[in-house]
């Protein structure tokens, strides 16, 4: 019931494209946009479920636990038949609301260049060059997580001797183990709002040409060929609790890095056969891009295909 059946979302983008021509066969242009994501999700209140059942260890309800009133300790790391052996704890944490997944999401974009026409003899080549650089940032807020290091400093004996600590009651005189029966304070000292940052960057220069050069019975061989070279690099810094595993949530470590790659390749589409019964045109198309890593080597890749017009 705490589950969003339509997601709410808000979307602001800024568009702009701007051409220039600076002679008859050399144009500018550049393209930008921005774009800003306010999104969020809600999902059930957070479970805790710890015990034997689970293979958890680190888990103890300490005697001097003041709403322990068994009079001795309940333990994950108590042998299975012997009192105090701690098998299963389950419980949803409704009193500390439902979790709450809020992103904020910058998105920029930037395209410029030059296109153009060159002219030899009686050809004409069309070529462009230009940059690209993207950036894509991510906030992230949850709501509703439960600090696990301060569950057991709250359920064991870790209350004894720090003042600010509040002692967790999971039994409640066992008359009422529904929900509301964890006070607020209980709450405030075991919950956390977990900020979580990620992005990816993409830079790139990168130059094409095309044309007609050959004439051949069938027409004309054309190809386009092109270099590019792009660095790309991400990462993803989880809120402190997250990454040392104190959360009910999941757990993952900050990670980045980065990778560049330099590309030319080669296209070439040969007329073979024009004009005749069943066939309006048939060429054949061959590529092959040569690619080179930063991160683990080189590549070749090519293809060869046939197009049929009937």
């Amino acid at each position: 019931p705490f589950n969003y059946l339509s997601t709410p979302q808000e979307r602001i983008n800024v568009y702009s494209q701007g051409r220039y021509e600076l002679t008859d066969n050399v144009t500018a242009t550049a393209t930008a946009f921005y774009n800003n994501r306010k999104s969020s999700q809600a999902l059930a209140p957070t479970p805790l479920f710890f015990g034997a059942a689970f293979g958890d260890s680190g888990y103890t309800i300490g005697a001097n636990n003041p709403f322990n009133t068994l009079g001795y300790e309940l333990s994950t790391d108590i042998p299975a038949g012997d009192p105090g052996h701690l098998f299963l704890v389950g419980r949803r944490m409704f009193e500390a609301g439902f979790r709450q997944f809020n992103q904020n999401v910058d998105q920029f974009q930037f395209n410029g260049g030059f296109e153009g026409v060159l002219e030899l003899g009686d050809s004409e080549f069309y070529w462009d060059a230009g940059y690209t650089y993207a950036d894509i940032s991510q906030n992230s807020i949850t709501d509703g997580l439960l600090n696990t290091d301060r569950v057991k400093a709250a359920l064991g004996d870790g209350c004894v001797s720090d003042p600010t600590c509040v002692p967790l009651d999971l039994f409640n005189g066992s008359t009422n183990i529904g929900e509301g029966s964890i006070t607020q304070e209980q709450i405030d000292y075991i919950s956390f709002t977990a900020q979580d940052a990620s992005g990816t960057s993409l830079e790139s220069y990168q130059a094409n040409i095309t044309g007609e050069v050959i004439e051949l019975p069938a027409g004309f061989m054309a190809f386009a060929a092109g270099y590019e070279k792009r660095w790309q690099e991400g990462y993803d810094q989880p809120d402190a609790l997250i990454a040392a595993g104190s959360t009910s949530g999941n757990s993952r470590q900050p990670t980045e890095g980065s990778y560049s790659v330099e590309e030319v390749y080669l296209e070439l589409a040969i007329p073979l056969v024009a004009d005749v019964a069943f066939v309006e045109a048939l060429d054949l198309e061959l590529a092959t891009r040569y690619s080179d890593y930063s991160n683990f080597g080189d590549t070749t890749n090519s293809k060869g295909g046939v197009k049929w017009r009937v």
